[in-house]
């Protein structure tokens, strides 16, 4: 006579050795919380100090991140002057609670004037490059016929620094673009391969059996 469970009802093993759990009802027990230096939270009516956005790098790892910020703004001086302007004006706001929920609304707050500033400077970028480079073409033609002209000098050295301003601004934007667009092709190839997937198992499925009688 086969072995039989009477808990289960199921054959080939004992009620000792049955593996199905026994119907408890669980209880919910609350943790004590846990704080330490690292992770303790501030209170939530701790207003946030400007240092603590960096975390915990240190000052001379912060510097030269902000000498190449320093050297894009000498090429970018008006957008440069608005940008600061508008971090500024955001960032007397103060907000209370957390930490990481101030830079939240600081950074919620700051995406529609930067958007703003976006179009405004930027978005005809490559037609201000046109313009620029013919400006400086102009010049320079006029200095072919009169190279010592002092007026057509100068003005050829600060036509000269505008195109290589707006330039460099055209060059970043082009750089941002193909980043994006290498992003694009890697989800696009991720599609194609999730609906190579999907075709080889539709293919390999059987949906149902013909015999004779049908």
């Amino acid at each position: 006579m086969p072995i039989k469970c009477d808990k289960c009802k199921m054959f080939g093993h004992t009620q000792e050795q049955c593996r199905k759990q026994e119907n408890q009802r669980k209880e919910w027990r609350v943790k004590a919380p846990v704080s330490s230096p690292s992770t303790a939270q501030p209170p939530k009516d701790a207003e946030p100090r400007g240092e603590d956005v960096y975390g915990r790098n240190l000052d001379e790892q912060r510097v030269p991140l902000w000498e190449d910020i320093e050297s894009i703004a000498m090429l970018l001086e008006d957008p440069w002057c608005s940008f600061k302007d508008i971090v500024k004006q955001d960032l007397t706001q103060r907000t209370r609670g957390y930490y990481l929920k101030a830079l939240q609304h600081i950074l919620t707050a700051l995406k529609h004037p930067l958007k703003k500033l976006n179009r405004n400077k930027f978005a005809d970028i490559y037609q201000q490059q046109t313009a620029a480079r013919n400006e400086l073409l102009q010049i320079q033609a006029q200095l072919q016929h009169d190279p010592v002209n002092p007026e057509l000098l100068h003005k050829e050295v600060s036509c000269r620094a505008k195109y290589v301003s707006i330039n460099h601004s055209a060059m970043l934007l082009i750089k941002q673009q193909s980043k994006t667009e290498w992003i694009s092709f890697g989800d696009e190839c991720t599609r194609v391969f999730i609906a190579k997937m999907k075709q080889r198992k539709a293919w390999t499925s059987i949906y149902h059996i013909r015999d004779q009688h049908d």
